[in-house]
């Protein structure tokens, strides 16, 4: 998890242009979520040109994205990017947490 935080904020600085990123973790009942949003320039491209689209990680996405997408399979989680250019971008990681009984 600290990899795919430390590479959604490397992305950030390289390709946003933002001036604050905020970065929030909640305790949900099987695990937790992981929110990083920033004010940059959006993630632009053809899946994300609406206001508020929504996609996978990964998904006409760099080296970084994809590298984050393969990570949160691993951990058995998952992550969505909503994206408004100019308005920034915020991704949303799900990740489970098992117990030692799992």
């Amino acid at each position: 998890v600290f990899r795919i935080v430390q590479e959604a904020v490397h992305n950030v600085v390289k390709h946003a242009g933002a001036t604050e990123v905020h970065i929030s973790l909640t305790l949900e009942t099987v695990g937790f979520m992981l929110v990083i949003t920033d004010n940059g320039r959006g993630i632009v491209n053809d899946a994300s040109s609406d206001a508020g689209a929504k996609k996978s990680a990964g998904s006409n996405g760099g080296n970084g994205l994809k590298s984050i997408q393969r990570r949160m399979e691993k951990i058995g989680g998952r992550c969505e990017i909503l994206t408004a250019p100019p308005g920034g971008t915020s991704i949303e990681f799900k990740v489970p947490v098992r117990t030692r009984s799992d």
